[in-house]
């Protein structure tokens, strides 16, 4: 009897070193900018290992601290204690704020502990390091439960199968909102912004609707306002509701003590920790007695209840004039007026193109987008109206991403930096022109700055920009923020908003430009924010005094704010044009549209309009005693960084395998250090059959800059019986790597040099003897590949819409009789035709200097598609180019040449799911293409061309734990049935194995 026994040994180690490579490979240093140059610190307390580079000791200690006080309150509310020490980096690299955390593998927390902008959603805080510490433990302690039969998967697999770390993300990120707003005196919870959101939705009778947001939406992506947002939003609003419902301290099902509304969502936690993933419902009928729809319905009455309540209140009073400018979606940012009253520019983020600088004729209504822009919500021109400065964020090398001052200049088209690496943010010119205004920050601090404006000579006899004579003109208490100050009229004095550390609001004040002397404006206790200076120089500014955010000036004659706007929404970033028309950011279900307002004819006081304040948990008291604890007399002591205990493995996969008398045994590990300068996959087998070990190992290094990888992998690839004979095949293979990412703000090139050798062969054994009855020497190669991408996409993109991918690659094989080269070269561009469709043409071409008669291992080869379903189409490399209505061929030549032409276009935009289950579908697109491959003329065959046509469908999904997978039926046609062309309708499945 013939068997071929499938390789199970290598599957298993190769499966395993792609599952946990993948996660390695997603290179958490190079996603964080975690530099191996720092000179890192970590500090050890009783929960946490806090790692940090050496300039942030003050704020690490202060974040230990956070840390330490939050595990006491929230370990307790979420039933949980983790079973090591948390590890937390802190960091301060970039100017977008944020937050990371996963227990997978221990990866643990990261801080990025720059303040956000005052018009981010994270803005409401009292103090942000604490607030970010709350949220994003939360997480932690949330996704590291783990008990019954999952508790001893953890010690046999390591810390991979944690079933709520593949919750909803609207569960996970409600949750964390929930507790940043219940044990902090600020929060998204409590802010005019999250009620703004709902009030607009019922007042235009959206909410609950296809037009923004039903529950089967918040299970995915969503592209359309308020986008990332919307799990945050959504989820907080749902946990708010279960912490709300009434259980007289009990669990539904009678199982569980609730002893506080805190317990409650803690009890979801726990009780997930033990039970199957995805089945949510179950657990919260469990111990709500409701499920998330019943749920979800309530919580959408109430909603509507409450939010038309406030809208009578608000109507009460006669409403200011809105007129809309912009109708294109998602998010205008801060505006400005030109000088002579014709433009008004502004920072748009847009559902069709990412975030730029757009300039608008006020007279025609004109519009053209100027340049591309990431962030920065101030925008101001020169005197005479001819250069707009604004401010956006850059990516100033591999490890630093930060926000700069940048000039466009009308008259040439053209944008040049005026700063490099200063952290400069939100500028304002002086009516005169010699003066930039500006926010600066550093260490997890914003203060304000100010530089001379000058004009210098530049390239082609131009007079360009310039700043000189930089200066701090207010550094405020560490952790305080400033934020988008304004010139007074006569430019003696400079207007801001001012968040002090600990106190949820933010006032407003004035900074004499000479002397620093500081004057408090508004003090209130409110949010007062986006100053504007009229024409006449009276002060304006955004607030949320009535609990809407209002415009409001200050009147010199009484030195109090008086409202001067009422909307039922909610404005920002008031700006006027020298002939006193007012400006600004109007809300709705769609985003943030400029508008031009109207002044009330009226004076109302506040309170004719204020409303209640939004239905939050109640701040929960944390002791003095209990903080004290937190922080050892004298700080926490720190230590010179260390990889040691962070290198020891993090996961682990034992297998065993019995098969018809042959025993398979072994396991892999997998681990790497906090700062991501060291990983290792180690894999080891061992099978009775051939008697043979299997082994695959994996490391590379960081410390140096490049990531140098090394490769040893010596397996059994092919395994057949024919008893008593066995037949085996091995395969011995080293390999090193050396690469580099880098990274500009909308394009990345990549150069890498490996080095591989690989050698095989056949043995076949029986009557106790073994013969080697083939082999294939080591052919030591070395390649050098270039890659280059500046492709652009957008919230409705169904693949890239501009820009292009370029790749350039060469491989010398050091053969015993002769060197062999090879080369590859590739690129596709992407041209945008209409509204996210796509015309893509291509060209990718490869050859070789060895003849069709040597091994063909070195030759060019056309590969068809696969037969298999999932991810059936090969990918181009210089191992193999793909091509199209051959499937199943494989063409070796010297040289080929494949160009194609792909058109692609949306069909149906879904964005929807099925409810809360784990499934979500997302676009629906269609494609069509010609290609043709050209093989030139040899000695053996004349020149031959493959040509080939198609279209076909795609619906891209997510599924289970948020993976991308698209489903694809495609018709192809090839035309050339000798080269084994076919006419067929196939179906695939395309999966992103990459974590």
């Amino acid at each position: 009897m013939h068997k071929k026994l499938r390789r199970l040994s290598s599957f298993l180690l190769l499966l395993s070193a792609l599952l946990v490579s993948g996660t390695v490979e997603a290179q958490v240093g190079e996603l964080l900018g975690l530099s191996p140059f720092w000179k890192w610190r970590t500090i050890e307390s009783t929960h946490f290992r806090v790692t940090f580079p050496e300039e942030l000791e003050a704020v690490a200690q202060k974040t230990t601290g956070y840390f330490e006080e939050a595990h006491q309150f929230l370990s307790k509310t979420l039933f949980w204690e983790p079973g090591t020490k948390v590890q937390v980096l802190v960091i301060d690299n970039t100017d977008m704020a944020n937050g990371l955390t996963s227990p997978v593998l221990r990866f643990g927390i990261a801080l990025m502990v720059t303040p956000p902008d005052n018009w981010f959603s994270t803005s409401y805080y009292d103090d942000w390091l604490r607030l970010l510490v709350i949220h994003e433990y939360t997480h932690y302690l949330n996704m590291d439960a783990t008990s019954s039969f999952w508790s001893p998967l953890r010690y046999v697999f390591g810390d991979v199968l944690l079933p709520n770390a593949i919750w909803p993300t609207w569960m996970i990120e409600g949750l964390a909102v929930y507790m940043e707003t219940r044990f902090t005196r600020s929060g998204r919870g409590r802010s005019p912004y999250y009620e703004m959101m709902l009030r607009a939705a019922v007042e235009s009778e959206d909410l609950n609707t296809d037009r923004f947001i039903t529950l089967d939406k918040v299970n995915g992506p969503n592209p359309y306002y308020p986008g990332g947002e919307t799990p945050y939003f959504f989820g907080y609003q749902l946990m708010n509701q279960v912490a709300r419902e009434r259980l007289n301290g009990i669990s539904f099902d009678g199982l569980s003590v609730v002893n506080s509304p805190d317990e409650v969502l803690g009890l979801i936690s726990e009780r997930s920790s033990r039970r199957v993933p995805f089945l949510i419902n179950g657990n919260i009928s469990n111990i709500t007695g409701k499920s998330w729809y019943t749920l979800w319905e309530e919580w959408v009455a109430g909603t509507r209840v409450r939010s038309l309540g406030q809208l009578q209140k608000i109507k009460s009073k006669p409403l200011s004039a809105v007129v809309r400018l912009t109708g294109d979606g998602y998010q205008t940012l801060g505006s400005a007026v030109s000088p002579d009253g014709n433009w008004i520019a502004y920072t748009q983020d847009s559902l069709d193109r990412r975030m730029g600088l757009h300039l608008r004729h006020l007279k025609t209504g004109e519009t053209r987008r100027l340049a591309d822009k990431m962030l920065g919500a101030s925008v101001a021109f020169t005197p005479d109206s001819k250069s707009i400065v604004f401010s956006a964020i850059r990516t100033r090398n591999t490890y630093y991403k930060e926000s700069d001052l940048a000039v466009y200049d009308l008259a040439s088209d053209c944008v040049e930096w005026l700063s490099d690496g200063k952290r400069l943010r939100d500028p304002d010119v002086s009516r005169d022109g010699r003066w930039v205004v500006f926010t600066v920050t550093d260490q997890a601090t914003t203060g304000l700055g100010i530089a001379a404006l000058n004009r210098v000579e530049g390239r082609r006899n131009r007079n360009r920009l310039a700043l000189s004579d930089f200066r701090v003109l207010h550094m405020p208490t560490k952790y305080d923020r400033v934020s988008t100050p304004k010139f007074s009229k006569d430019g003696k004095s400079v207007v801001f908003s001012l968040h002090r550390n600990g106190f949820a609001s933010e006032d407003l004040v004035r900074v004499e430009r000479e002397t620093g002397k500081l004057t408090v404006l508004v003090a209130d206790g409110k949010f007062n924010r986006f100053p504007a200076i009229h024409p006449n120089g009276r002060i304006y500014f955004v607030s949320d005094a009535s609990g809407v955010d209002n415009i409001y000036s200050l009147e010199e004659s009484t030195k109090r704010p008086r409202i001067v706007t009422n909307v039922t929404t909610g404005l920002a970033f008031p700006a006027w044009g020298p002939d006193g028309t007012l400006y600004g950011s109007v809300f709705s279900t769609s985003g943030w549209d400029l508008a031009k307002l109207g002044e009330l004819d009226q004076n109302i006081s506040v309170q004719d309009v204020a409303i209640e304040p939004p239905l939050a948990p109640e701040p929960a008291e944390i002791s003095a005693s209990a903080r004290s604890t937190t922080v050892p007399q004298g700080g926490f002591a720190s230590e010179e960084y260390s990889i040691f205990p962070s290198i020891w493995p993090r996961q682990w996969f034992p297998f065993f395998a019995v098969e018809r008398g042959r025993l398979y045994f072994g396991g892999q590990v997998l681990g790497f250090d906090a700062v991501d300068r060291h990983r290792y996959i180690l894999g080891l087998a061992y099978d009775t059959l051939t008697g043979k070990p299997d082994l695959l190992a994996l490391y590379s290094n960081r410390s140096f800059g490049p990531t140098l990888q090394l490769q040893v992998e010596s397996t059994t690839t092919g395994l057949y019986l024919v008893s008593p004979f066995l037949d085996y095949t091995r395969r011995l293979r080293v390999a090193a790597s050396i690469s580099h990412a880098f990274p500009f703000t909308y394009s990345v090139f990549v150069p890498s040099l490996s080095f591989n050798a690989d050698r095989s062969y056949e043995v076949i054994s029986g009557f106790g003897s073994e013969d080697m009855i083939f082999h294939r020497s080591f052919v030591p190669n070395f390649t050098l590949m270039l890659g280059y991408s500046n492709a652009e996409s957008s919230r409705l993109a169904i693949s890239a819409e501009a820009g292009r991918a370029s790749t350039a690659g060469v491989r010398l094989y050091l053969d015993s009789e002769n060197s062999i080269w090879k080369g590859l070269l590739m690129d596709r561009e992407h041209w945008r035709l209409s509204e996210h469709s796509v015309l893509v043409p291509s060209v990718k071409a490869s050859w070789t200097s060895r003849s069709e008669s040597h091994d063909p291992s070195a030759l060019v080869v056309l590969q068809g598609r696969f037969a298999r379903v999932l991810n059936s189409n090969p990918e181009d490399s210089l191992d193999q180019l793909a091509i199209r209505g051959y499937p199943l061929q494989t063409i070796f030549a010297r040289a080929a040449v494949v160009s194609a032409l792909d058109y692609r276009f949306p069909i149906a935009r879904i964005f929807r799911g099925s409810g809360t289950n784990p499934a979500f579908l997302e676009n629906l697109h269609g494609f069509t293409f010609v290609e043709s491959s050209y093989l030139p003329q040899t000695a053996r065959h004349g020149a031959r061309v493959l040509p080939s046509a198609g279209a076909g469908m795609t619906l891209t999904t997510r599924l289970l734990v948020q993976l991308p997978v698209d489903f694809t039926l495609e018709y192809d046609h090839g035309f050339r049935e000798e080269m084994g062309a076919k006419s067929e309708m196939s179906f695939r499945l395309g999966a992103n194995l990459s974590f």
